[in-house]
């Protein structure tokens, strides 16, 4: 990339003081032939701060985004081009020629009949005759609409709809829809503007095309409903595709177990999804069949699942790959072998409590969830504990090596020990996240950046999670603030960059998986004490510190009823001071980060 040194950086003057403001802003003229096809003749934009280092970064970024929107304006050719006015116009006519059209103009029969010739060529379309030919790949008719005598709209009309609300208050949620330029393009032309579209005009005119999209979208549904209703009344009420003997009638529109999976699936991600829902999903299919209908599926056969996940060896999939699950539990009965834990049946219980929400809620195949009651209760296995001193010592001795490479192997766990956050809240952590208030230096856990955008990104447990956690004078003193600063002048946008996020967008698994094989290679390898132990370290020496449970609750991120709760704003000024005041009452068993001293004797070890 080209070197832009200070080209593009300044300051612009207060009009009243004559003084230059604090903060950079980047100035770029732009390349006279291209200036119609993009829209202005300047690109002008403020960096969002005063540090030059970090505003050579935004410019750097913005240079680069500004080169692709010039090359994009002069790959458009010497053709017309269309204005905005052009495109707002063209929206407006498309909208309204659409919306006419879907206001029942053809007639409701008319488009019934339009649907059933599209999907049986030659079909019996005199009166009447549409009645025979009813059919759940023209419209989503679950088994329920039979009963009611009601259409539902279809999950992917309703998710457009829903996407196209959100696009209206959010406009960079528009590409969230699938091949939602392509729609504005075909409307354009339809509407009557022809022509290359400059990039800022097709930003631009985004907005107003998701609020045309939207209006069309919710006619055409109506009138969709009403042709299906029409469908609907001249069918038998008891329209059959397939009669079984188990006891249940399927009926058009139903959708069975494997169509549910397979639905569910395809809404999700992959690797996500089989990783959780696997075992489900081949329960499902196993016990139930995949070809009966999700309704069908009542407490009874819930309760089997439950029964076949107990009686299931721990590691099954690994041992035997592709063996079904009831000849895997006969192979294995005579086994000394464990099971799966209760804590491991409630996870599994807990993801076919979604899959049958999915299938009630979004699909609306059932009007109750048969899993409901039925999740067995958590069985604490392992009771965590905080660390004692001389473990603290033992800990951070051994992390030294890592400390001196800045790694996040050492200042994650260092954060923890003094904060009791949750490990993925300080490894997601950005260099901006760390602020000073009155003196008080704080990490900013919050929802929107400097700028007041939203950090799309930031994975928070609970609404309780947004708050302001004042750095102890421990961290401080072992370094803490001097790291930061070290981050910031390297222009590093996250605290700790050499993190990823796993599948789970959770950026803490590799530190808590390093972190558990430190602790077993210094010696302490009781399952009491993992990671997650830092925080049951704040409840431990903050009651020792006399502090209120709410008060605990306020700097931990918990949520409580009490203290945090009068503040309203948990990162307030007031709420930041009072953290602060509270957090420094409590001495964290007496643990010193910056005179980290290994025992010269063990022996604590043999009580651990």
């Amino acid at each position: 990339m080209a070197d832009h040194s200070m080209r593009g950086l300044h300051k612009r003057k207060d009009p009243k003081t004559g003084k230059p403001w604090p903060m950079w802003f980047v100035r770029r003229e732009v390349p006279t032939d291209v200036r119609e096809r993009i829209g202005k003749s300047l690109f002008f934009q403020t960096t969002g701060t005063s540090h030059e280092a970090d505003a050579k970064i935004v410019r750097d970024r913005l240079w680069r985004e500004w080169d692709a929107q010039i090359a994009e304006a002069r790959a458009l050719g010497d053709g017309p081009v269309v204005t905005l006015e052009n495109a707002l116009s063209a929206i407006e006519a498309w909208r309204w020629r659409r919306c006419r059209i879907a206001s029942g103009v053809a007639g409701v029969e008319e488009m019934a009949r339009a649907g059933v010739a599209a999907l049986f060529p030659g079909a019996d379309l005199g009166v009447g005759g549409i009645a025979r030919y009813t059919t759940d790949d023209y419209f989503t008719l679950p088994s329920n609409a039979f009963k009611s005598r009601e259409v539902q709209t279809s999950p992917a009309v309703q998710m457009l709809i829903g996407r196209l609300v959100a696009i209206t208050s959010r406009p960079a949620d528009w590409s969230r829809v699938d091949g939602f330029d392509d729609l504005l393009d075909a409307a354009l032309v339809e509407g009557g503007a022809l022509g290359a579209i400059a990039p800022s005009v097709r930003s631009a005119v985004r907005p107003a095309f998701a609020k045309a999209l939207l209006e069309v979208t919710e006619h055409e549904e109506a009138e969709r409903r009403r042709a299906a209703m029409l469908i609907l009344s001249r069918a038998p009420a008891n329209t059959l595709r397939m009669e079984g003997e188990a006891g249940f009638v399927v009926r058009l529109g139903d959708k069975t177990v494997a169509e549910v999976i397979a639905s569910y699936r395809k809404e999700r991600d992959q690797a996500d999804t089989e990783k959780q829902y696997g075992h489900i999903f081949k329960c499902l299919l196993e016990l139930i069949g995949p070809d009966v209908p999700i309704w069908a599926v009542g407490r009874e056969e819930i309760l089997e699942i439950r029964r076949l996940l107990y009686a299931l060896p721990a590691h099954a999939t690994k041992r035997f790959k592709d063996k079904p699950f009831l000849e895997v539990i006969q192979m294995t009965e005579d086994e000394d072998k464990p099971k799966l834990s209760t804590n491991t049946v409630r996870s599994y219980m807990k993801n076919l409590n979604a899959v049958f929400n999915y299938a009630k809620n979004v699909l609306r195949q059932m009007d109750f969830n048969p899993v409901t009651g039925l999740i067995p209760g958590k069985d604490d296995s392992v009771s965590r504990r905080a660390f004692t001193r001389e473990e603290q010592d033992l800990v951070f001795t051994g992390l030294e090596p890592q400390r001196t490479g800045d790694s996040a192997h050492y200042w994650v766990p260092a954060i923890l020990a003094f904060s009791g956050a949750r490990a993925n809240e300080i490894a997601q952590l950005r260099s901006s996240d760390i602020k000073t208030a009155k003196g008080i230096p704080y990490i900013d856990l919050g929802k929107f950046d400097d700028n007041g955008r939203r950090i799309d990104d930031r994975q928070v447990k609970t609404g309780a999670s947004f708050r302001a956690i004042p750095i102890h004078a421990e961290l401080v003193a072992g370094g803490f603030l001097d790291f930061v600063a070290r981050r910031r002048k390297e222009g590093a946008e996250r605290l700790f960059p050499e993190l990823s996020p796993n599948v789970f967008n959770n950026y803490a698994h590799e530190i808590s998986r390093k972190f558990g094989i430190h602790l077993d290679r210094i010696g302490l390898t009781t399952p009491a004490l993992v990671l997650h132990s830092f925080r049951h370290q704040l409840r431990t020496f903050g009651r020792r510190a006399r502090l209120h449970p709410s008060e605990i609750d306020a700097i931990g991120g918990w949520k409580s009823p009490g203290i945090g709760a009068a503040y309203g704003d948990d990162r307030s000024v007031e709420m930041i001071e009072l953290n602060a005041a509270n957090l420094s009452l409590i001495d964290f068993g007496g643990f010193k980060l910056a005179t980290t001293n290994l025992p010269t004797q063990p022996k604590t070890l043999a009580s651990m």
